[in-house]
C-alpha cells in the first residue's frame, strides 16, 4: 500500500470512509478479519489501529456499532475431558506435549485449559501427579520451577 501522506485528522477521515464503505458492501459493520480480506481499501486495518488504538475504536467513530466480543457457550468442556484428551495426545506423541504437537491429535483450543489450568505446563505437571498410571511411556519427571535469589552486594 503507497504510503499515505496525511495528517492524523485527514487519515482519520478516510479511515471513517472506507470502514462505512465496506460496512455498506457487506451490510454491516466489518469485523477486522473482514476488513482485512477486502484488497481495495485506501487505508490499511494497521494504520486504523495505530491510529485508534483499537478497531472497535475505528467503527464506533465511524458511526457504526461495534461488534461485542462473544463468550463461547456456556457448555464448556469439563475438566476430565480435557485431561483425557490430554492423555490421548501425549500416548499419541509418546512424551509429555507442547500444545503445538498436543494440536496434532486434537481439535482443542488452549482456552478451556488456560481456564482450569492456568498454564500449559500446569495441565503437564496435573497429568503427572495424578494420571501418571494413564500414560504408555515414562514421562521424565517434572521439577517445579527454581526461584532465583539475587546475588549480595559485597
Amino acid at each position: 500500500m503507497k504510503r499515505l501522506n496525511l495528517n492524523n485528522e485527514e487519515k482519520k477521515q478516510l479511515s471513517r470512509q472506507e470502514i462505512k464503505r465496506v460496512a455498506e458492501r457487506l451490510g454491516k459493520p466489518p469485523t477486522k478479519i473482514e476488513y482485512k480480506g477486502q484488497e481495495d481499501t485506501r487505508i490499511s486495518y494497521g494504520q486504523i489501529v495505530y491510529l485508534y488504538g483499537t478497531w472497535n475504536a475505528a467503527v464506533h467513530d465511524a458511526g457504526l456499532p461495534i461488534n461485542l466480543y462473544r463468550l463461547p457457550p456456556s457448555n464448556e468442556i469439563s475438566k476430565e475431558e480435557l485431561i483425557q484428551e490430554f492423555i490421548k495426545a501425549a500416548n499419541a506423541e509418546g512424551k509429555m506435549p507442547s500444545f503445538r504437537l498436543f494440536r496434532k491429535h486434537s481439535d482443542f483450543s488452549l482456552t478451556p485449559f488456560i481456564r482450569h489450568f492456568k498454564s500449559w505446563n500446569s495441565v503437564k505437571q496435573y497429568v503427572y501427579d495424578h494420571y501418571r498410571d494413564e500414560l504408555r511411556f515414562a514421562p521424565p519427571k517434572i521439577l517445579p520451577k527454581r526461584k532465583r535469589r539475587k546475588r549480595q552486594e559485597q
